[in-house]
This record gives C-alpha cells, sequence and structure tokens, in this order.
C-alpha cells in the first residue's frame, strides 16, 4: 500500500491528499527470511481517481519478473488542494 500510494504521490500536485479505496494483494510463492523489494507503476492518474500496480521481490531478482513473492494492484481516492 505505501509503494503503490507514493508511485501515485510523485505524480500529484503539492498539498494534494491520498487514501485507498482498494488494495488487493497476490502471494505467488514463499517468501525468504530477508529482506523484500516493492516496485510501483502508476497505471492511471485521473482527477479523482489513481490506480498502481506493484511488486515484490528479493533483492537481485528484479530482473527476474517471473519470480515475484507477491503482486499488487491498488486504487486511490485523490483529493486535489483548492486553489
Amino acid at each position: 500500500d505505501t509503494c503503490g500510494g507514493a508511485c501515485l504521490w510523485t505524480e500529484c500536485e503539492r498539498g494534494d491528499t491520498l487514501s485507498t479505496v482498494d488494495l488487493r494483494v497476490d502471494y505467488l510463492r514463499k517468501g525468504r527470511p530477508e529482506t523484500l523489494f516493492c516496485d510501483g507503476r502508476t497505471v492511471r492518474l485521473g482527477n479523482r481517481v489513481g490506480v498502481a500496480d506493484m511488486m515484490v521481490y528479493h533483492p537481485g531478482q528484479q530482473d527476474q519478473p517471473d519470480q515475484p513473492v507477491a503482486t499488487a494492484k491498488a486504487v486511490y481516492n485523490i483529493r486535489r488542494e483548492r486553489s
């Protein structure tokens, strides 16, 4: 959720706020007891809604997209700051 929100946040205007509307996580394989990384990608950034995709993987596996530990898709409500 943090990765997806941060991904969209980088494309919002200063003063805009985000809140999670929906988050789906698919756990695909057992994770090892070590640090995990998450990459986020903005799918859509509208005026009121944003969508992000995330992929969780072990260090050194970012170039192996067929081996993620988990994937996620999230929808966020965007509240634009009034000027």
